[in-house]
């Protein structure tokens, strides 16, 4: 079995600001191969898509609450007897969660369809291969920071040492403006 997932384009009469398939086929080179195994696709849909039965079908998100799959913006479905995992992602939730101008620039358009991407695919490892006891989605969450920084460490490598630069000088900030507050306070 291939460890790579297919990706697949299931837009009909919908034209997003960007081109999802290839984005997400750079965010998969990212990720180790083991934890992509027994994932067969990730499918590039919309929410006039799903059927009527499927828009009001529910799904569990932190702490078991319930939520509407229309609502979503991505959606892990674990492999069954007869249908091996996947994950469907809902482009037109991310365009109408994000604007497209925040879509299309490298660095932000790349990150927020890690984030999400990066969260299902934490539901598959906690599901496949690494199961641990709490709330799955905190689980996900885990996995998402970890492959998320992952993917911005090795595709953005060149960006290392000025985000080190901009971060020291934000660490410098907040430590002189809480100083400044504190002495203001006195």
């Amino acid at each position: 079995m291939d460890s790579k997932p297919e990706v697949v384009s299931s837009l009909i009469n919908y034209i997003p600001p960007v081109n999802f398939a290839t984005r997400i086929r750079v965010l998969l080179r990212h990720v180790p191969r083991e934890y992509l195994s027994g994932i067969d696709s990730i499918t590039l849909t919309h929410t006039g898509r799903l059927s009527r039965s499927g828009r009001r079908k529910k799904i569990h998100g932190r702490e078991g609450k319930l939520y509407r799959l229309a609502d979503a913006l991505a959606y892990y479905q674990r492999a069954s007897m007869q249908n091996p995992a996947r994950i469907s992602v809902f482009v037109d939730s991310i365009c109408d969660a994000w604007t497209p101008f925040v879509l299309r620039l490298p660095i932000a358009g790349y990150c927020v369809l890690a984030e999400i991407l990066h969260h299902e695919i934490g539901h598959h490892i906690h599901a496949t291969m690494k199961p641990e006891l709490g709330d799955p989605e905190t689980i996900a969450e885990k996995w998402k920071r970890k492959l998320t920084n992952k993917f911005i460490y090795g595709h953005y490598w060149y960006l290392m040492p000025f985000l080190f630069i901009a971060a020291s000088f934000v660490q410098v900030w907040k430590f002189f403006f809480k100083r400044s507050r504190n002495l203001q306070n006195s």
